[in-house]
């Protein structure tokens, strides 16, 4: 299984570059909110999962930086590819998950 979790210009493979033997999307989310502090997911599919965490390095008022995590092996591919726009802030819309 690929998991991975993705911030704006950053992709971390739990497997790849964390060590995880069977990483799973609980795994990715505690991963990324150890690294980034405190997140609040407020989209959660079985493969896919969103949300928002305070950007300490480059505080900002309003809305916060975005951070999601995808079951690469299951998402749907169209999924990735509009949740990975909106993490890199290409879009403020967010994206209709299908999966």
């Amino acid at each position: 299984m690929t998991v991975v979790y993705i911030t704006q210009g950053t992709v971390v493979d739990l497997a790849a570059d964390r060590g995880f033997t069977a990483p799973g999307m609980f795994e990715a989310m505690v991963e990324a909110q150890d690294d980034l502090g405190q997140a609040t997911w407020f989209a959660l599919t079985p493969n896919v999962a969103c949300g928002r965490y305070a950007d300490t390095e480059f505080p900002v008022e309003g809305p916060k930086a975005r951070v999601a995590v995808f079951d690469l092996d299951n998402a749907d591919g169209m999924d990735v590819i509009r949740v990975t726009n909106w993490v890199n802030g290409h879009t403020d819309e967010f994206p209709e998950l299908r999966n």
